[in-house]
Formats: C-alpha cells, structure tokens, sequence
C-alpha cells in the first residue's frame, strides 16, 4: 500500500513521481490501498487495484504533454486518500486531485477530442477518432448547441445559451438541474445531480442497461457507464479497455 506522504518531506520525492504519468499511477495505488483499508466492495476496489481500467485518458494526455503536474495539487490529493477517514465526504479530496493535472494546450493547438482536456482555456474541437484544435468553449449569451459553455455558466437547454451559474452544492437551493454541480462520493467518480423539490439532491442510481451520462458513478453497484449501464466483466472473460 501507498505510504502516508509526509508534508517535511514533499509529495513527489516521498512518492517517487515527477510527470503527471506517475502521479497518475501513485493515484491508482492510493485508491487501491484505502479501497482494501476501508473493506470497499468488490466492484470498487477492483476498479481501482486493476491498473489501468480508469484513468487511461488522463495517463494518455499526460504522455503526450496535454496535461502538466501540478505538484502541490498533487501532494495534497494522495496525502488526503492516505490519511482520511473511511467515512467522509470527499469532494474536496477529488478537487484537489482534479487540480493536479493542468491543462497545457493554448488555442489552437492540435489535441485529442476521446482524450481529458488539455486546452487551457476551451474545448478540444474535433471527432473522437481524429485530430481536434483547441478553440474557445461559449461565452455567457452565446449559443451552446455545438459548443461547452465556458467557466462559470452552464447550457439552459430551454433557450441553447450560455447562462451565468454557480452550481450548488448538495441541499443549497435552485431553480433546475442545470444548477447543480456534480457530487463526487469519491475522487474522479462523479455522481449526477438533480435539482428536486427545490434544492441539489443525488440523482438516483441507473440499473443495468438504462441510459446514462458519461459519469461511472451515476450506475448502481457493480456498474459503469459507457453510454448505457453495464457490468464489469469477471476474471477470465474477454473485455474492452474498460469492463
């Protein structure tokens, strides 16, 4: 398992990583480790101590120089998973892990669309099975039909324009779904939100075979999503990069 890293001695040279590659890798071991720490159930902790089965979007961007490490993010994403209790809300953690990979692709610069996005400010533009450019997501009153909105705002689908958010936490107030932000039950497994009765609320989990977003977390138990919900696949039986 992942030792704790100790502040005195600093994240990278404790944990041996200096690329966002290894940090990538030092991820995968520190949800490993507190997966078994914790006694996860067996789907969660064999998401993670599967090497590979996750972040090999954020490994490939960051092999090929799309995405920086930021070390200070970095230190504080493993030394948080080393350390935190096994019950605990850990949206923070999975921010400061988000923050430890930084985009490094300016405007116009070619990146991959299927890869996590490495344009400093915008959107990868392009198909999944070619080469994009790195262009400007939509600014607030601006259409988003073809388009992300930038930071900030969010797509109200009534009217196709980008319109200013904050997007609520769980339980705070709001008026739709459009202003709730994910919830992240654990780092890098975002969970969808729906606004109900007036305030941010957990959408309830998809079963197999029922539509989903692109967030594994928004699938019951023993799931993930890949545009429908479907089931890992057991040892010994013949997969995909993912399930």
């Amino acid at each position: 398992m992942l030792g704790v890293c100790l502040a005195a001695q600093g994240c990278s040279a404790a944990h041996g990583y200096e690329s966002g590659t290894d940090f990538v890798d030092a991820l995968e071991r520190a949800l490993c480790a507190r997966s078994i720490r914790c006694e996860a159930p067996d789907d969660t902790w064999s998401m993670w101590c599967v090497g590979g089965r996750y972040f090999s979007s954020q490994r490939e961007a960051a092999d090929r120089g799309h995405l920086v490490l930021d070390r200070a993010a970095a230190e504080r994403c493993i030394t948080q998973l080393d350390t935190m209790p096994c019950r605990t809300d850990e949206s923070g953690v999975a921010d400061a892990c988000f923050h430890a990979l930084v985009p490094a692709l300016p405007l116009g610069a070619s990146c991959a669309p299927g890869l996590m996005n490495g344009c400093v400010d915008g959107f990868c533009a392009g198909s999944s099975s070619c080469e994009g450019r790195c262009a400007p997501s939509a600014a607030i009153g601006e259409t988003c039909a073809l388009r992300p909105c930038e930071a900030g705002s969010y797509c109200d689908r009534d009217v196709d324009r980008c319109v200013p958010s904050s997007r609520h936490r769980l339980g705070q107030a709001c008026a739709s779904s459009d202003e709730c932000g994910l919830y992240y039950p654990q780092p890098f497994v975002p969970r969808a939100t729906v606004c109900a009765e007036g305030v941010c609320a957990i959408a309830p989990a998809r079963a197999l075979g029922d539509s989903c977003g692109d967030h594994m977390g928004d699938c019951e138990s023993g799931l993930y999503c890949r545009t429908a919900c479907r089931a890992f696949g057991r040892l010994g039986e013949s997969c995909g990069p993912l399930g």
